[in-house]
């Protein structure tokens, strides 16, 4: 599951790691209003990347909640990471939040972090600020924390460090 979101000022490419970006599942038609895409959209506007999200499972529901209820269903029989071409990628924002810790899933969540993060090893990673517990922030949190201007301001940075 992906999405694409282009800012006209914004030349080069970033993936944006998430769990159940959930405005991703059905017919999509409610991505326009989706909260969590709309403040992607401010904290990479500006910043020369265009965010590309991608989500950790093949399954995106409109809550958690729903995933969960759903888990034997989370991939497809495909081969996840194949059609992944990542040439064109400059770094990767990791926004899945804090489910590696607090799910009763977490042990099929770690294991699939681990996979994306080997997978996604040859691309720098943005130095953003983390959860207290060093989980990457979710991007509600970012916005209840009132941290989209310093998320925007290490977005434009740039990434200097590998995954």
């Amino acid at each position: 599951m992906w999405f694409y979101q282009s800012h006209p000022s914004n030349k080069k490419d970033a993936i944006v790691l998430m769990l159940n970006p959930g405005s991703l599942s059905g017919s999509g038609d409610k991505i326009k209003t989706d909260t969590t895409l709309r403040i992607l959209r401010e904290i990479f506007q500006n910043t020369g990347y265009n965010p590309y999200i991608l989500n950790l499972f093949d399954l995106s529901t409109p809550k958690p909640k729903d995933l969960f209820s759903r888990w034997t269903d989370r991939d497809s029989s495909s081969d996840l990471f194949k059609y992944a071409d990542l040439s064109r990628f400059s770094c990767v924002m990791y926004a899945y939040g804090n489910y590696e810790r607090t799910s009763i899933h977490r042990d099929d969540i770690k294991q699939r972090i681990l996979e994306w993060r080997q997978h996604l090893q040859s691309i720098s990673t943005l130095n953003l600020k983390t959860n207290a517990s060093g989980t990457p922030m979710h991007p509600m949190s970012i916005q209840i924390r009132k941290l989209k201007p310093l998320f925007r301001e290490q977005i434009a940075k740039g990434p200097i460090k590998r995954t």
